[in-house]
């Protein structure tokens, strides 16, 4: 979802402030929304499966591995996805382009500010809450 407004944020800066466009067609959020969530998510499960490789891991350790494992290939997907949808700008279609910068844009903030920051720090909360449990359960019976 963050990675969705942030392209939209993006979108309506760069088609009604700086070409000044009337507005986005209503198309764009649908299927770009579409776009990015599924890739967040296909993301998500490919990180999530390579982090359930580790079981003898400490989970930090076990998040840092599958992140350095599994990041090269993510990258990878991401640019060259990026750079498919690129090729749709020349085409000279307005919905083409306000697509292409919009699922560029999702895809960027995926790739470099989501998986590699917030997705790892959600799969370290459970370890966190339950040291936090105990120790509150610790000073509660003492």
């Amino acid at each position: 979802m963050v990675a969705f407004f942030c392209f939209k944020t993006n979108s309506i800066y760069i088609f009604l402030n700086l070409l000044g466009y009337d507005g986005i067609s209503s198309f764009v959020p649908f299927f770009s929304f579409i776009i990015i969530v599924a890739l967040g998510v296909d993301y998500s499960i490919f990180l999530m499966m390579r982090f359930k490789e580790y079981p003898e891991l400490a989970p930090k350790e076990a998040i840092v591995l599958a992140s350095k494992h599994t990041g090269g290939v993510i990258i990878s997907a991401v640019i060259i996805l990026g750079g498919t949808f690129a090729t749709l700008m020349p085409a000279g279609i307005i919905l083409l382009t306000e697509l292409a910068i919009a699922v560029i844009t999702g895809l960027i903030v995926l790739c470099f500010i989501l998986l590699p920051l917030f997705v790892p720090a959600l799969m370290a909360l459970p370890d966190a809450l339950a040291k936090y449990v105990s120790k509150e359960k610790r000073r509660g019976n003492s």
